[in-house]
């Protein structure tokens, strides 16, 4: 199923962040706190910061 055709069958989707708000997209992390990233992240560090390899550049990526 596609995201969002039926109310009772499984949805198979990559859901990505989205937001209402221009600019940015308001995230939480496994400890429960709720941080902010700008639109204009590098996509290697939007994508370090979903894995658990660790040890990938994060910088100043996440603020609160």
């Amino acid at each position: 199923m596609r995201e969002g055709n039926s109310d009772t069958g499984v949805t198979y989707a990559a859901v990505t962040a989205r937001s209402h708000h221009p600019g940015a997209v308001h995230v939480v992390n496994a400890t429960g706190s709720v941080f902010t990233v700008d639109d204009d992240i590098d996509r290697a560090v939007w994508q370090g910061l979903s894995t658990r390899q660790g040890g990938e550049p994060t910088g100043n990526a996440l603020s609160r």
